[in-house]
């Protein structure tokens, strides 16, 4: 609406030259910007030798107080800010590992548990005809308890077999109050007045669930001689389900999701040259998602998480190490990726808009066809009585959606980004300093970020530029 009148402004109107700023470093947010955290964390491992077993305890703490300030749509009117000013974290977590070995029989077990508590509460504010999201209260507790084993048999010297298995108990809790209130213009689309509270979810709302899976993996191992070694496995694998927390328009009760599954089959190889200086690894898998967990922007405009589909990710791995001379390390890697969705849960995955619904054209988020990367790694004579390396890699990622929308607002064209480093280390490993330099080409991509098709506005996050600097270590 360019003849639109913008208050405050010298040429009064809604337009580019009042929204539009050139590169990636600027915006016109007039909100507060801002991260505050104050965390506090502590963990202690205890070894134990029983005999041929051996004990190993995990035990870790943390608390993490916070806030955070946000200008969502980056623009020069206050139309999305959001405030959580007294967010609250608390975790918990012991894990006892067994290993061992009886003849030709190595294995490993143990139980894990873990709990936590939160507390997000949150202000939304939109302009003053829409009004304010105000969260009351949106606390979270939850407790996971697993117990697993695997062992690994070798038949022969060459011929290996393993088998695990893992049971997870996941109960998860949310408790929450969520106000929507009213605007200006509420009384034309809501009814009651301006500053009136209406609940987004009934009140007191409180909802529990708990997730149970047993994830199995097996393998067959084989090598060839002492250069060549293969394996095939298949394994099972699991995310838990849980809570949407928050919304902006009100619904009949708090929306759930439910847990995600996968099924993987993989083959592989490594080769080792007989001298040690070239080594291959390769590897094929598929991987069969089911139920696949994606975070959406719905008619409700905030974001929520939902049960999307099935989907299949077939892909292939190469890894080569070359060592074509004493001081010169050369490392080169490709990925290649074949993802699309099998199935697509309707009406539940779709979200505002025709042409903005996850369908089975639909891409899967983060996940390009083709990834690469090369690094060279040399040598140079002692100097100060440490070895002097040099270091330059590159990195290839291919075009990426970067949201299961799908939004041509996040969409990232292919691009590659390269570093350099010039490190020293003293033959006593005592002190090390190091140059570096990191996106060299200070190129600038999307590396995630979020379309709210329902509010109007899109938001992405912009990798790090240029960087250069020197740290030097020392160790005592």
């Amino acid at each position: 609406a360019p003849s639109i009148e913008l208050p405050g402004f010298s040429d009064a109107l809604y337009s580019e030259d009042n929204f539009v700023l050139p590169g990636v470093e600027r915006t016109l947010a007039t909100g507060p910007n801002r991260s505050e955290y104050d965390s506090v964390g502590a963990s202690l491992t205890l070894d134990w030798e029983l005999g041929s077993m051996g004990l190993k305890s995990i035990t870790a703490y943390r608390e993490t107080e916070a806030a955070f300030f946000r200008d969502a749509d980056g623009s020069p009117v206050v139309f999305a800010h959001t405030q959580n000013p007294d967010y609250q974290h608390d975790q918990f977590s012991q894990e006892f590992q067994l290993t061992g070995e009886v003849d030709a029989l190595v294995y490993a077990a143990g139980v894990y548990y873990f709990h936590e508590t939160g507390s997000d509460p949150l202000l939304a504010l939109f302009p003053e005809s829409f009004g304010q999201v105000d969260v009351r209260q949106n606390d979270i507790e939850n407790t996971s308890v697993a117990v697993y084993g695997q062992a690994t048999y070798s038949v022969t010297d060459r011929l290996a077999l393993t088998a695990g298995i893992r049971y997870t108990e996941d109960e998860k809790e949310f408790k929450t109050e969520q106000f929507l209130v009213t605007g200006l213009a509420s009384p034309v689309v809501f009814g009651p007045p301006p500053g009136t509270a209406i609940p987004l979810v009934p009140l007191g709302s409180t909802d529990s669930q708990t997730f149970e899976d047993v994830s199995p993996r097996i393998s067959i191992e084989y090598r060839f001689g002492d250069n060549l070694n293969t394996y095939l496995s298949y394994s099972e694998g699991f995310k838990s389900g849980g809570f949407n927390l928050r919304y902006v328009l009100p619904v009949p009760g708090i929306v759930p999701f439910a847990p995600e599954e996968v099924d993987t089959f993989e083959a592989g190889l490594k080769w080792r040259s007989a001298n040690g200086r070239y080594q291959v690894s390769a590897a094929v898998f598929t991987s069969d998602y089911q139920d696949i967990q994606t975070t959406l922007f719905d008619d409700n405009a905030a974001p929520i998480t939902t049960n999307a589909g099935d989907a299949d990710i077939d892909g292939f791995e190469l890894e080569i190490a070359l060592l074509p001379v004493d001081d010169l390390l050369i490392e080169w890697s490709l990925g290649l990726i074949d993802a699309e969705y099998t199935r697509i849960r309707s009406p539940s995955a779709s979200i505002t808009g025709a042409d903005q619904i996850v369908t089975l054209d639909s891409e899967l988020p983060n996940t390009p066809e083709v990834t690469s990367q090369l690094s060279l790694d040399y040598q140079f004579t002692e100097i100060f009585d440490g070895p002097l390396r040099l270091r330059l890699d590159a990195q290839y990622r291919g075009d990426t959606q970067n949201d299961a929308q799908n939004s041509p607002f996040l969409f990232q064209d292919s691009y590659i980004i390269g570093n350099a480093s010039l490190a020293w280390t003293r033959s006593d490993e005592q002190w090390m300093a190091r140059l570096f330099i990191n996106n060299i080409g200070d190129e600038r991509v999307i590396v995630s970020g979020d379309s709210n098709f329902a509010l109007g506005f899109h938001e992405a996050n912009i990798n790090r530029p240029r960087e250069y600097g020197l740290t030097v270590e020392r160790r005592f």
